[in-house]
This record gives C-alpha cells, structure tokens and sequence, in this order.
C-alpha cells in the first residue's frame, strides 16, 4: 500500500469508524490533491514523494492567536481587541464589525437564511469563552482545527461524527440532534476566501456552522481559517517574489498577494517558507499537516492579589493532541483543581491579564502562540521571479495597518486614504466601543470546504 497522509496530530479518531480504511484513504487524497507538487510551484514538493533522501530541516513558525488586526485597529488595547472578535455573527447581518462582513446564505429561492454564524476570529485560532451564571469566566475552549478534516467524518461516517461531537460537547449522542450537523435545503454562499466563488451546500452536506460546534468549538468557522488557505498560502511562499526578490514583510505579502499583511499568521507562514525558497530548498509542509497551537506565554498574567501566575502552563490543558504533546489542536484554559480563592475554587475570570480582569476568550489567545511544520531539502531549480501586483500603503490612521495598492500606482494622499479606509476598512465606530472594520481582502488565497 502506497504511504498515505496522516490526519492532523496523527489523530487515530478513524480507527474508532465503521471503514478506517477508507476515512484514511479519503483524507489523503484530500490532502494530496492540495499539494501536489506542479511545474508552478518549481520548489514545492509532496511530502509523501519527496525530490531527494536526507534528513529535511524543519521549521516551526510562531505567530499570536488574537487577530492582529483587531490590535491595529484598537490602539494595541488589548481588552479592546478581545472584545471586537469576542462573539460569534451571522452571515450577511453586517455585524462583523471586525473583519469582511461575510455575505448571506441563500436558499433555492433565492431568500436570504438567517441563523448561521461564523466566528470573526482570523489566525487559525478560534474560541467559545464560557462563564458562570454570575457572568464570571470559568473556562475558554480553544481550537484550530481545519473544518476539512470533520467535512471527511462527516461525509462517511456520520456515527463517528456523532461520537466525536460527544466527546467534545460531553453530550450523549442520543441527546444530540443530528439534522443541526447537516444542511437540511440546498444552500448557496458567496465566500469572499475563496476569490468570491459561489459554494453550493447540498441537502445532506455536513454544516460546519452548526449551533453545537459555535457552543463548544469543534472546529474553525473563520473564512479563511482552513486547511487549504494554510498550504496554498505556503505553495505561493515557495516562489520568488520581486525583481530584486521581495524578501521582508510587508513587501513581501503585498508583492505576492498570497495572504493578508494585517494578520500575524499570514505574513510569518508565507516569509518562513520563503526564506527556504531563496536560498535553493525545495519546501513543503511535513506531515501530519495542520495548525497547531503551540505554547502559552507566562508573562503578564496575575491573580485576585496582583501575584504573576508562575504556572499559566498548567492552565492550558490539551484536549485534542499528538501522543508527543508537540501538535495541539484543542484545548481548554482552566484554573488547575485545588487553587483556591477566599476558600471556594478559583475560575479564570478571577485572573487578569495586562492588569485586567480575564472577560473574553482574545486576552487569553494573545498569549498564545500558534505554529505549523514547513520542512526543507536541498536542491531546489533555480526560479524566475514573479512580477509584483501590489505594495505596501500605511494607513494614515492606524499605525502598523497595511492597505496593499496596485503597484502601478502610489500611495493616495493621506485624505483619500483616510476615505478608503472609512468607505471599506473602518467602520464608523460607536463611542466607546472597539473599532472594527469591513477590512478589504486583497487577493486571499484560501480553499472552500
């Protein structure tokens, strides 16, 4: 049997289906499909074939789990960006006030659907903060799985589904209700990830929007929070960018156009990979891919008495993991059994972070850094470079926030700039309240389900 792709972590999950042959079988193909290597990407390589023996180098790029974007455009106030992104939004209601406003569903009559919602939550990582009824937090469920992966279970074996899906939401499977894991109507959506192409989504077809994976979740729901994004963002990094070569961020993003140059993730995945890429090494991701929540930073965490937390590491408890521990794709952010505060147990929201009390899910994801696997081998042909469609055009009004512009032409003067921004990148925002945007997406490579 030929060698195929493992599941995310090396996950065993398919061992527990009815086929684990073909779950595993159906998940390689998948993931094979996306990096198949091609005459247009002459330095990528699949990992499954690779262009020469020897150990590969392996690299490990960090990026932070709170959408930068959100930072930029709150005066780095932390609490302020956490608060922007904190909640889940509906498809076409406008109320992303952070991100794209992500169009509707429609049904076959061309009505718009209510009541499917996306997290706003933009660097593969995403999070449900549940609290107390006296609105304290007790715990924040984080994930970065793709929605690939659970669209595979879904589409062949929906008990596995059914079991996954209680073990994560501590529900037994006969008090989960099946139909909310699947589309029940023929359903269209414009996603604006996937180059504005129109999805169809089946009678039948699994619905990664579902109310049970926005209460716990399960999986990613962010549009360009996929699987696919990760390695055609990675594919674009392996090829020379500019004459002379694009070689540092923001150029380098906004050259390329393989991502978006106000996140964290995107920028630090495209210019790792492309670091390998110039110096002659043929690139891929290593297997098992996925994305992967890495560490949790200490500093800047303290108790009711204003103590640093010496132990935050042992908050940060994996759910869904590598049996090495080195590839987390789940977990949870609660106070270890036995703290104890004025005697009765201590929860999450009775900590802070910057000095503030722990409200959202985002203070939490600041401290968390993210990572995947690219790997390397020598000997990669020597490439032409790609021509530059955009460069970088800093925003007037937010400091560090890149709006790409057509690279035949300038930057707009600061009050034309200062329009653009009001027209498609900041929405007007309500006194006192976190700014937001529409933010424009300029050419995001991402994969639809």
């Amino acid at each position: 049997m030929p060698a195929l792709y493992s599941p995310p972590a090396g996950l065993k999950d398919f061992d527990l289906g009815n086929d684990p042959q073909l779950l595993y079988q159906t998940w390689s193909k998948w993931i094979s499909d996306q990096t198949q290597a091609s005459a247009d990407y002459p330095a990528w390589y699949s990992a499954l074939t690779p262009p020469a023996k020897g150990n590969p180098v392996t690299q490990a790029p960090p990026w932070q789990g709170i959408p930068r974007a959100a930072l930029l455009l709150n005066n780095n106030d932390v609490l302020a960006a956490a608060q922007a992104v904190e909640n889940a939004v509906e498809f076409g209601s406008g109320a992303d006030a952070l991100l794209v406003n992500q169009p509707p569903f429609f049904d076959v009559n061309g009505q718009k659907v209510s009541g499917l919602k996306y997290r706003p939550q933009d660097e593969y990582l995403e999070w449900v903060t549940k609290t107390d009824p006296d609105g304290v937090v007790r715990e924040i469920l984080l994930t970065c799985e793709g929605p690939e992966y659970w669209n595979v279970i879904a589409a062949n074996d929906q008990g596995l589904l059914m079991r996954l899906y209680s073990d994560i939401t501590g529900l037994p499977v006969n008090q989960l209700d099946v139909t909310k894991l699947y589309f029940q109507e023929l359903l269209t959506h414009r996603e604006v990830f996937a180059g504005g192409k129109t999805l169809t989504f089946n009678k039948g077809d699994y619905n990664p929007y579902n109310e049970y994976n926005l209460s716990f979740a399960v999986h990613l729901t962010q549009g360009a929070n996929t699987l696919g994004a990760e390695i055609a963002l990675a594919m674009a990094g392996s090829l020379i960018w500019g004459s002379p070569p694009k070689t540092n961020n923001p150029d380098l993003i906004c050259c390329a156009q393989y991502g978006d140059p106000n996140r964290f993730s995107d920028p630090t995945i495209g210019k790792e990979v492309n670091d390998l890429a110039r110096q002659r090494m043929s690139v891929t991701l290593r297997d098992p891919i996925g994305l992967y929540i890495a560490s949790i930073l200490p500093a800047n965490f303290t108790d009711w008495n204003g103590s640093p937390v010496p132990n935050i590491g042992d908050f940060l408890v994996p759910v869904r993991k590598s049996d090495d521990g080195t590839m987390i794709l789940r977990a949870a952010f609660r106070v270890p059994a036995g703290i104890m505060k004025n005697g009765i147990p201590a929860r999450v929201g009775d900590y802070s972070y910057l000095g503030k009390p722990i409200s959202t899910g985002g203070q939490v994801a600041q401290a968390i850094t993210m990572h995947l696997f690219a790997q390397a081998l020598p000997g990669a042909p020597q490439q032409q470079s790609q021509k530059c469609t955009a460069h970088a055009c800093n925003s007037p009004s937010h400091p560090g926030y890149v709006i790409p512009t057509d690279i035949n032409k300038p930057c707009p003067a600061a009050h034309a700039m200062a329009l653009a921004e009001h027209m498609n990148v900041v929405a007007s925002p309500k006194k006192g309240k976190p700014i937001g945007n529409g933010r424009l997406k300029f050419s995001r490579v991402a994969a639809a389900l």
